[in-house]
């Protein structure tokens, strides 16, 4: 059965979800990154609010 909007049978579809499942990791690399090169910074100034 074709698609209405495209003239295809779901090609248009499973492009779209493959560019939408490479962005969400792209995003997630990215996240996991900027993450744990904070990290360090973040640990050192929870620890001096907990310091007398």
């Amino acid at each position: 059965m074709a698609n209405a909007v495209t003239g295809e049978t779901g090609k248009t579809n499973n492009s779209l979800v493959l560019v939408k499942l490479l962005l969400g990791l792209i995003f997630a690399e990215l996240n996991e990154t900027v993450v744990t090169t904070a990290m360090p910074t973040i640990i050192v100034d929870r620890k001096s609010l907990f310091s007398p």
